[in-house]
């Protein structure tokens, strides 16, 4: 081509054949390698066997393949067994332990033939324990009880001499078991006629199995010293393993029988040394000899020593030495018709009780027979707790008694000799009021006796129920002002014969739906006020009972100027009554409603609204017995008229008191331009307190708490969270988290819970304040914010906040704004990430949101 006479052109020339070549070699190759792959998945699944459906039918006893998560961590097994009720096509309906579940048939499986027999083992077993408890009237009982008969006379006792000196040298050497071959006793040469070891040989005394239980100790003067029963320490387990006795055995027991009977016909014989299964637990005072099994430790004798106390039982709780010495129990029911059932039986003999026809309440008491009652008292080191029991014991009396200080009720051996003149006149305060309230009727002597007699006769003496004076330290309303003291006439709710069937339920008020009721004051510029009642419950209306009425009797100090057979005639409610608050609550509620005119909120039953003219009048908080109301003129003539309806203990207009008021353990003070401040200085000051730790616990952040300072840390994790949920919002987080960490706390976390309770107290005068923000300029929002696994189990920490502010925000400009609600805590769901976390929480906070608007329209 060089040589050629043509032109060449370079442009025109291309490489069109060599890349044709080279994409027919790819396609090629790609052909071939579909071909080759193709081929190995078509002979793999030519290889693969298929999957057997499996048809389950009712009646199959299968298990269930679960999945779970146990303290965060994914755990799989199979569960069971269940049997099939009813197959569903592919799925199938399994009972599993009472429960009723839907299963794919992948996730079932046959039961294994050693899971199948361990089922009928457990099957037959509970089979058989069916059997005895069917088995009508049950006359053989399934345990004997022969404690109660009579003991042998003295003279049909053998005189043996003393043991201890009978074994010598082998005194002390571990005692012989049942099941291995016991040394030869040696007996005496003393000749028998044939004819008496024929007929011993013929009837040899075979020793039945005891009895498992744990003998009853009797006094010295009564049990001899010796007994051929066996003794206390043995375990009964040994001695019924005993077999069937060889020829030998026979013939030492027929000589044993007829020197027996020679003794008592007045025969002189030589000391024999009784059998180690025949021996009694000795009377006598020395040391007893504990048996060599498994679960005793072994201990050195002491030399024989004399009036030495018998040696305790081995280490057995209290209960279970008691049980077995005649305790009973006692069983009393009341039913909704009044009718008291008394049934008293001994728990042990398992005899059927009686079916009850309806719902009852009552107790059950266990106690002893006055025969185990006396042998406890004569004996007391025997069923004296061991040492561990009793500090267990101390552990949980101390715990109980740390939350029964929690209360402000001052108990009557705590209050001091001086004190008592004191605490007399306001118990005579208390019961002067509830005389004058009419809430009550004293009955005369005869008319107490009267009412005893015909209740006796109609079986219905649980209407007459006792009562008590509940006497504390009420906390003053400001901050550093001393209680004062306040005694409250209380009846025994617990005793009413008609709790069962009563309704008990009495809202509250929530802060949520407070806080917008204190915004919807200041921005509609209301006067407030606060109130509460005096003995309100005894202002309720007259009380009414299906069973009859309810008596009360005195307390044990009794009551001025009444006899001690005097009873109470409960006339309306009062305090002590479980139906006492939502009794008090219809009366107020249906004064309110028809009287006054106001309307009940639907969404919070606490919250009652007047309209006039279609604007908002007025707005009545109910708590309990404490009221707070924001209205305009027509709403004051209407509280007025409350006022005159029911007596009040304290009647204040906000804007008069320069502190405030005390209202559900905030202070509240209203400003002369209607703002309205919320505090809780006087709880952070005087309740809420850090975590004492000992001396050098510091200097160990990473040591583990002990149970005493949880306890201590969980009080203050709670003190702090009520705090941060009422009026604290910079308490939220540390509360949450505190909690959340308080099961494997360390030092370093109580650390962190001291300097959170600090940082709230140093800022105790802290308040929220609720802004005069005209309605039309009012908008609401929410704030929310969320880290990223920020908890020890990966887990993330989400807040949000409602606030209501001017709507001047909205275009850039500085605003007035106010905090309505908050919260933080641990968000539900653990996230891969921060925007998911914080989603979340944008969440819920849109969700507080809405209810706030709703609760404000």
């Amino acid at each position: 081509e060089l040589l050629a006479d043509e032109m060449v052109d370079v442009v025109l020339k291309g490489v069109t054949g060599e890349m044709e070549k080279r994409l027919q070699a790819r396609r090629a190759a790609q052909k071939a390698f579909a071909e080759v792959n193709t081929s190995q998945a078509v002979r793999k699944a030519m290889r693969a066997r298929a999957r057997t459906q499996k048809t389950f039918r009712p009646g199959d006893v299968v298990f269930v393949w679960r999945s779970w998560k146990a303290q965060g961590i994914k755990k799989q097994a199979w569960v069971g067994p269940g049997v099939v009720v009813l197959p569903d096509g592919p799925n199938a309906y399994v009972n599993v332990k009472g429960r009723l579940w839907r299963v794919a048939n992948e996730h079932l499986r046959e039961g294994t033939s050693e899971e199948m027999r361990g089922i009928e083992a457990v099957h037959q077993v509970f089979e058989d324990l069916r059997e005895r408890f069917r088995r009508p009237g049950r006359e053989l009982g399934v345990v004997e009880d022969l404690t109660q008969e009579p003991r042998p006379p003295l003279g049909q006792q053998e005189n043996y001499e003393d043991p201890v000196q009978a074994e010598g040298e082998a005194r002390g050497l571990p005692r012989a078991r049942v099941e291995d071959l016991e040394p030869p006793v040696p007996v005496p040469e003393v000749p028998v006629p044939m004819e008496e070891l024929e007929q011993a040989l013929q009837e040899p005394p075979v020793p039945e199995p005891p009895v498992p239980e744990v003998p009853l100790p009797a006094p010295a003067e009564e049990l001899p010293r010796h007994s051929s029963q066996a003794t206390a320490e043995e375990p009964e387990v040994e001695q019924a393993a005993s077999q069937e006795p060889d020829l030998e055995s026979r013939v030492n027991a027929g000589q044993e029988a007829i020197q027996r009977s020679r003794q008592l016909d007045g025969i002189p014989y030589g000391a024999v040394r009784p059998s180690t299964s025949a021996r009694t637990a000795p009377s006598a005072p020395y040391l007893a000899e504990l048996s060599a099994d498994d679960w005793f430790e072994e201990e050195k004798l002491q030399p024989e020593t004399k009036n030495k106390k018998p040696e305790p039982a081995p280490h057995r709780d209290r209960w279970q030495l008691l049980v077995d010495q005649g305790v009973v129990r006692k069983t009393v029911r009341v039913f909704k018709t009044g009718v008291a059932d008394n049934n008293s039986d001994d728990w042990k003999e398992l005899k059927p009780s009686k079916r009850s026809s309806g719902k009852w309440k009552g107790y059950t008491d266990f106690y002893l027979t006055k025969f185990a009652c006396k042998e406890v008292q004569d004996h007391p080191l025997k069923y004296a707790q061991p040492e561990d029991v009793q500090e267990y014991v101390f552990h949980t009396e101390s715990a109980t008694f740390a939350v029964k200080k929690n209360t402000d009720e001052i108990a009557e051996k705590d209050i001091r000799p001086e004190d008592w003149p004191e605490w007399r006149v306001e118990d005579a305060k208390e019961w002067s009021k509830i005389e004058a309230s009419g809430a009550v009727r004293v009955l005369s002597v005869e008319e107490s006796r009267k009412v005893v007699e015909s209740l006796t006769l109609e079986g219905k003496l649980n209407r007459i129920i006792d009562s008590r004076y509940v006497r504390r330290l009420k906390p003053g309303e400001q901050v550093g002002e001393k209680p004062t003291m306040k005694s409250r006439w209380c009846v025994r709710g617990d005793q009413d014969p008609d709790a069962v069937e009563l309704n008990t339920y009495s809202p509250t008020v929530t802060t949520q739906n407070l806080q917008v009721v204190l915004q919807c004051a200041a921005s509609r510029k209301m006067p407030g006020s606060c109130g509460d009642l005096q003995a309100a419950f005894m202002q309720s209306a007259p009380l009414f009972r299906a069973g009859g009425k309810l008596y009360v009797r005195q307390p044990k100090s009794g009551l001025p100027g009444l006899l001690a057979e005097q009873l109470v005639e409960i006339v309306c409610g009062v305090y002590g009554l479980v139906d006492g608050p939502v009794h008090w609550r219809q009366t107020l509620k249906q004064h309110i409603i028809e009287e006054l005119h106001y309307r009940q909120s639907k969404l919070d039953p606490t919250i009652f609204l007047l309209n006039h003219n279609g604007e908002l009048e007025g707005v009545i908080v109910i708590e309990i017995d404490d009221v707070l109301a924001f209205g305009y003129s027509i709403h004051d003539a209407a509280l007025t008229r409350l006022r005159q309806k029911f007596k009040f203990g304290k009647f204040k207009r906000l804007q008069e008191l320069p502190d405030g008021t005390t209202f559900n353990g905030r202070r509240i003070r209203q400003t002369k331009d209607f703002q309205v401040l919320v505090d809780m200085e006087k709880y952070v000051q005087e309740r809420l307190f850090p975590v004492k730790l000992e001396k050098g616990r510091r200097s160990n952040p990473d040591s583990e708490t002990t149970a005493e300072e949880k306890q201590k840390a969980r009080a203050v994790i709670g003190a702090l969270a009520w705090a941060a949920k009422e009026a604290r919002p910079d308490a939220a987080a540390a509360a949450s988290m505190m909690a959340s960490r308080l099961p494997s706390a360390k030092v370093r976390d109580i650390v962190e819970l001291n300097k959170a309770v600090e940082s709230v107290k140093m800022h105790s005068k802290l308040e929220l304040k609720y802004f005069p923000i005209a309605p039309e300029s009012l908008g609401w929002g929410t704030i929310t914010d969320a880290s990223w696994a920020n908890h020890s189990d990966g887990s993330s920490q989400g807040a949000a906040a409602v606030i209501a502010f001017d709507k001047k925000l909205l275009s850039g400009e500085r605003a007035l704004c106010s905090l309505i609600w908050w919260k933080s805590g641990k968000l539900r769901r653990k996230v891969g990430s921060t925007l998911a976390a914080e989603a979340q929480a944008l969440n819920k906070g849109l969700g507080d949101l809405l209810w706030a608007k709703a609760i404000y329209a």
